[in-house]
C-alpha cells in the first residue's frame, strides 16, 4: 500500500493469478508494473464493467457523483449468488434442517431460487462514502427467538461504514459484512438470542475496524502503540438488550448471557449503543423468511443508509416515503 505521507495512493488486491488495483490518478503505475507481469489488462469505465472473482463490478454516475455496483449475474444461472445477495440468506438458512428438511423446506429454495434469477441485476451497492480517519463503523444485530430448526435462534448481523454524522442525521451507508445463521444453541429468552447475535456482530465489525485502520494508517494493529480505532457504534431493536449494555452492572439471571454482554460491554458502552424501532433494524431481514420482509430488505439494498433517530415523517424502508428520505 504505497502512501505520501499519510496520504494512502493505491492498494492492490491480489487474488491466485489475478490482481485488482485502485489507485489515485496522481499514482505513478510503474511501481505496480515492476511488481507483476500482467497478462491481459482492463480499466473500469462507465461504459466498460470488470469482473474479480466472479463478480462484475460496475461504475455507476448518479447525480454528479459515482458509485460501484458489485453483482454476480453470470454465477446466478448457476446459482451461485451466495456473496452479493443478503437478502436470501435468512430463505436458505432457515430451510436447510439436514436429515429434517422436509419438502416444502426444499419448495422454499426452490422459490428462492426463482426470486433469484427473476432479479438478476440485484447486488451490492458502494456509494460514495469517504474513508478516512473520521469514518464510522456501525454494526446491526438482530436475532428471532426460537424460529429455526430445533428452537434455535435465527441470527442477523450487518456491518457498514459510514460517517460520522450518521448519530444525527441519516446518512449513506456502504454494506461490508452480514450473516444470517442460526445460534449454536437453545436461548431460553429474546434477551438471551439478542445478546448472542450482538456480540457475533460487535466481533466482526471491530474485525473490519481493525482492517480499515491498518489500511488508514499503516500499521499492523499488534504493533499499533497508541491502540488507535475507528469510531464503532452498535444498533439494536431490543430495549432489555439496550439497557443491559448500557448499564455499568447489567442485571440479568441467565448467567450465559450476562456474559454475553459483558463481552459486548469490552468495545461497545453507552455512549456507542443504540435502539432504533423494528421498521429501522436493517438486519431483521436476515432473521426471518417472509416475502414482505425480502422485498423491503432488497429495497434497502439498492441504497443502503443508517438512521439512528425518528422523523416527523417516521420514513421505513417499506414505506412509500423512502425516496423522499433526505440522505446525507
Amino acid at each position: 500500500m504505497p502512501r505520501e505521507g499519510d496520504k494512502l495512493l493505491a492498494i492492490c488486491i491480489v487474488y491466485v493469478d489475478d490482481v485488482l488495483l485502485s489507485c489515485r490518478e496522481d499514482y505513478k503505475k510503474e511501481e505496480f508494473y515492476d511488481l507483476f507481469k500482467l497478462g491481459s489488462e482492463k480499466e473500469l469505465t462507465l461504459t466498460e464493467p470488470l469482473e474479480f472473482k466472479g463478480k462484475e463490478i460496475s461504475l455507476i454516475e448518479q447525480d454528479g457523483k459515482f458509485n460501484l455496483k458489485v453483482t454476480q449475474k453470470r454465477f446466478i444461472k448457476n446459482t451461485e449468488p451466495g456473496k452479493t445477495r443478503p437478502e436470501v440468506g435468512a430463505w436458505v438458512s432457515l430451510a436447510n434442517k439436514g436429515k429434517d428438511t422436509n419438502p416444502a423446506d426444499l419448495a422454499q429454495l426452490y422459490q428462492t431460487l426463482d426470486y433469484i434469477r427473476e432479479n438478476p441485476d440485484a447486488g451490492l451497492l458502494f456509494q460514495d462514502v469517504a474513508v478516512n480517519k473520521a469514518t464510522t463503523i456501525i454494526g446491526y444485530a438482530d436475532s428471532s427467538w426460537a424460529n429455526a430448526a430445533k428452537c434455535a435462534s435465527q441470527q442477523g448481523s450487518i456491518v457498514m461504514m459510514t460517517t460520522p454524522h450518521c448519530t444525527q442525521v441519516p446518512t449513506k451507508a456502504n454494506v461490508i459484512d452480514w450473516r444470517s445463521n442460526r445460534s449454536a444453541r437453545i436461548c431460553r429468552s429474546t434477551l438471551a438470542a439478542e445478546a448472542i447475535a450482538c456480540d457475533d456482530c460487535v466481533d466482526r465489525a471491530y474485525f473490519v475496524n481493525e482492517d480499515l485502520t491498518e489500511i488508514l494508517t499503516g500499521v499492523p494493529p499488534h504493533k499499533d502503540s497508541e491502540k488507535w480505532k475507528l469510531q464503532q457504534l452498535q444498533v439494536t431493536d431490543c430495549r432489555s438488550l439496550f439497557d443491559a449494555v448500557s448499564a455499568e452492572n447489567p442485571r440479568t439471571t441467565e448467567k450465559r448471557t450476562y456474559v454475553d454482554i459483558r463481552s459486548i460491554q469490552e468495545f461497545i458502552g453507552v455512549e456507542t449503543i443504540f435502539w432504533t424501532p423494528t421498521h429501522l433494524m436493517f438486519a431483521d431481514g436476515l432473521t426471518k423468511a417472509t416475502e414482505a420482509l425480502r422485498e423491503a430488505f432488497a429495497k434497502w439494498l439498492q441504497r443502503p443508509y443508517v438512521q439512528l433517530k425518528e422523523t416527523s415523517m417516521k420514513e421505513s424502508i417499506t414505506g412509500d416515503n423512502y425516496q423522499h428520505l433526505k440522505i446525507t
